[in-house]
């Protein structure tokens, strides 16, 4: 057997990667639809439609096994595992609900040691014992901070600090759309607190406990950590439906916001805990629409109507925080996420509901040097567009809907979108990770008119848009098993020939790059002058009639074998076959036993039974004796009964003296 062991292997390998490579291009091809226009992607970059059919799918993150958990509003939290084909070629493999609670709707994080889930509702932050091994929740959920409900703006985004470890921060909204208590700190209406688990005594109170990294934020949904310095950035909802001076300026004020609230790994900022204005004061995102008005994009102003105590001067520098950067008004940033290397930070935009125009529906990416923000705090281009609806026109209906953010461990991007109940995954054409984008990387991140262009590549099953990046890059990999597979059984014959007529195969020139060329192109590269055949007319009949001959050796021995393992195989099967029949005796036995255990103990149980009655048949005799004993003594002790007695006894005894009987 072991003579063509090497044979049987190399065959199977070979066919292995035939079979990998017909399945691959298989996984890959669209199997997903969507009902809307295929999105518009980026130069460089893909977007694959990769699960569908989720309940309004909010926050996403990846355990320490790969399970993507998913905050499905009004349901809970489910875990996706994938069928990974590499890049962008992925499908959904399992689909498990981890929590089943209706109130959770979107905040999720995990400990560092992936042991411990976190997860929010409107009122509070809970956290369970959790199995990344089969994705199971291990322990009733336990209520860290509470007191948070709101009429409106109910998401609670989480936060794990990884320079500030055991501290969580929370984030929480305004009760309505101007939120005059959001003035008063100690409602605790539209701030961002932490608060220390590794003290942790009580439920923590949000009004009254943690520490304030900022207040005045309308709606902070987005919230992330900048992985090199430790700062702490948000995202914010601005004000809608917004007045001036009597003139309505809400189409295009005021602008979206990325806020740095400082740091918790003990660096100083001014920023943490300030004021970052509402609800007195907005960020301007189009200066010239905005009455008596004379700062930039960025600056600060007042809403309504001008006043000695309501102005733009109690919204400078000296009296509020300004935001980092601004964006288009009404684009609802929904989440934040940067990059290991922080050299980027990437923003969903929900999309706007209160527009002529509808703006946002679609991802974009900051990017980010030495722990902030490259662009300047008045730039109007620092979001460059990725992954955006074609046509906003549709929206919100008829297009995907932006929501959460999350990394894998290849460095893929995921993103959910809660209208259409889908995930996404965003990857870079080149086979690059899709987190290497930012400032040390040159041309990761497009220009804005390259963003705009549509120039990518969409696989989302019903869209137009071509598939090829993804077809070379995996069908390159299954080329590379082929051909090495080939080479390998080709060796496989040569030792068959025992040294006799070798057949030399060199390959030269061929240029086989990662994510690239597929097997047609690979073989076509190949110089079949360089495959040197044997000169068959220069054999020998008897080399034929030998090589025949050790076919048919092995063929025998093959057989052989084959029939000895099913001789084994039957032997194997005979013994289990007994020890199956002496199991079934034992069992019979056993329970022959236990029926004769079971008659003990009921004779000894009614033996118990007739003992406890003799013994208070006994008792009852025995208090029968002392109720008469005392009868009598009650009786003895009557004046008359005792003198007919003593005159009874006087007269029966003669001289006996008078005593009590």
């Amino acid at each position: 057997m072991a003579k063509y062991t090497h044979l049987i292997g190399y065959a199977a390998a070979l066919l292995a990667a035939a079979n990998a490579q017909s399945s691959a291009a298989a996984s890959c091809s669209p199997t997903l639809s969507a009902s809307y226009a295929a999105p518009s992607v980026a130069e460089g970059y893909i977007a694959r439609l990769v699960a569908n059919n989720l309940t309004k799918p909010r926050g996403i993150k990846f355990d320490s096994q790969g399970a993507l958990l998913v905050v499905e509003q009004l349901s809970g939290i489910t875990a996706l595992t994938f069928v990974d084909a590499g890049q962008d070629c992925l499908s959904v493999g399992s689909r498990k609900t981890v929590i089943n609670d209706t109130t959770l709707n979107h905040g999720i994080e995990f400990s560092a040691d992936g042991a411990t889930l976190y997860a929010s509702s409107p009122e509070a932050v809970y956290a369970w014992d959790y199995s990344p091994q089969d994705q199971t929740n291990t322990s009733e959920p336990r209520i860290l901070v509470a007191n948070m409900t709101n009429s409106d703006h109910t998401t609670r985004t989480l936060l794990l600090p990884q320079h500030a470890p055991g501290l969580l921060v929370v984030t929480r909204g305004s009760t309505s759309n101007l939120d005059i208590e959001a003035a008063d700190l100690s409602t605790g209406h539209s701030q961002v607190k932490a608060f220390n688990l590794t003290n942790q005594t009580d439920t923590y109170n949000f009004n009254a406990d943690g520490l304030l990294l900022g207040w005045g934020l309308r709606n902070d949904v987005g919230l992330a950590e900048e992985p090199i310095s430790g700062g702490i950035y948000t995202v914010e909802n601005s004000v809608d439906e917004m007045e001036r001076e009597g003139q309505d300026i809400h189409e295009n004020n005021p602008g979206e916001e990325l806020n740095f609230l400082g740091y918790l790994n003990g660096t100083e900022s001014s920023n943490q805990g300030r004021n970052f204005g509402y609800p007195e004061c907005y960020s301007a995102w189009n200066v010239s629409a905005i009455p008596d008005f004379n700062g930039t994009v960025g600056d600060q102003f007042a809403i309504g109507d001008l006043n000695s105590t309501i102005n733009d001067t109690s919204c400078d520098a000296a009296n509020r925080q300004a935001p980092r950067l601004t964006f288009q008004a009404h684009m609802a940033p929904l989440d934040i996420l940067f990059n290991t290397a922080g050299t980027a930070a990437w923003v969903t935009f929900h999309g706007s509901w209160d527009r002529t125009d509808p703006a946002g529906y679609k991802v974009s990416v900051i990017e980010f040097a030495n722990g902030d923000a490259v662009e300047p705090s008045n730039s109007t281009t620092a979001a460059v567009d990725i992954v955006s609806n074609a046509d906003n026109s549709a929206c919100p209906e008829g297009c995907f809907r932006p929501v959460g953010l999350a990394w894998d461990q290849q460095g893929r991007l995921f993103m959910s979108s809660d209208a259409t109940g889908e995930i996404y995954v965003i990857t870079r054409a080149d086979g690059n990770e899709t987190s290497s984008a930012g400032s040390n990387a040159t041309g990761t991140i497009p220009t804005q008119s390259a963003s705009g262009s549509g120039s990518g590549t969409t696989s989302s099953g019903s869209a137009s848009a071509s598939s090829s990046s993804l077809a070379s890059s995996t069908e390159s990999m299954s080329a590379l098993a082929l051909v090495f597979g080939l080479l390998a059984f080709i060796q496989a014959l040569q030792k068959l020939y025992s040294g006799k007529d070798p057949i030399d195969l060199t390959l030269r020139n061929i240029s086989i790059t990662k994510h690239q060329h597929p097997v047609c192109h690979i073989m076509g590269q190949m110089n079949m002058a360089d495959i040197k055949e044997p000169d068959l007319a220069s054999q020998e009949t008897s080399a034929v009639d030998t090589t025949t001959s050790t076919l048919d050796s092995l063929l025998a021995e093959l057989r052989a074998e084959v029939a000895e393992s099913a001789r084994r195989r039957e032997e194997q099967d005979r013994v289990l076959a007994e020890q199956d029949r002496d199991i079934a005796d034992l069992q019979r036995n056993m329970s022959e036993s236990g029926r004769q255990l079971a008659n003990l103990r009921a004779g000894a149980a009614s033996l118990e039974r007739e003992v406890a009655w003799f013994a208070r048949t006994e008792v009852g005799f025995w208090n029968s004796v002392a109720q008469g004993d005392q009868r009598v003594n009650v009786l003895m002790g009557s004046t008359g009964v005792r003198k007919e007695l003593n005159q009874s006894s006087r007269q029966s005894s003669g001289s006996r003296e008078d005593s009590d009987p």
